[in-house]
């Protein structure tokens, strides 16, 4: 198993909708507090996070060091530089191991709610 911890000061690459915050943390205005680090719509590999939606905003590539989860779920960032398009994409391609760490934290997080979600509605009998 993959956990939060495992994934945290690992550098990657991502992007998110709009520049980052100059502060070098998103703030969750739902919950009204600053999330741990900057938000990423989408790092490596992985797939966006469905909840980031652009509202006309620009994409805006960076890399930076793997700081926490954010509110929706999301990769959040630390220590951020932007980047452009072609250097993403090149540094992209060279994070493998990084990429397949953030991808089985995602796919072990769902795993265990699925292993959650049977042992509550399959009690065993004693």
């Amino acid at each position: 198993m993959i956990y939060e911890n495992d994934i945290i000061g690992i550098k990657v690459v991502g992007y998110r909708y709009g520049k980052a915050p100059k502060c070098g943390r998103s703030y969750n205005y739902r919950e009204n507090h600053y999330e741990d680090g900057v938000s990423m719509a989408q790092v490596c590999y992985y797939k966006p996070v469905g909840s980031f939606a652009a509202n006309g905003e620009k994409k805006y590539y960076y890399e930076g060091v793997v700081s926490g989860i954010g509110s929706d779920n999301e990769i959040c960032l630390s220590s951020v530089k932007q980047i452009s398009y072609n250097e993403y994409q090149k540094m992209k391609k060279s994070l493998i191991t990084e990429s397949n760490l953030i991808t089985n934290f995602y796919a072990d997080q769902k795993k265990g709610y699925l292993t959650k979600d049977l042992i509550s509605e399959c009690p065993m009998k004693v």
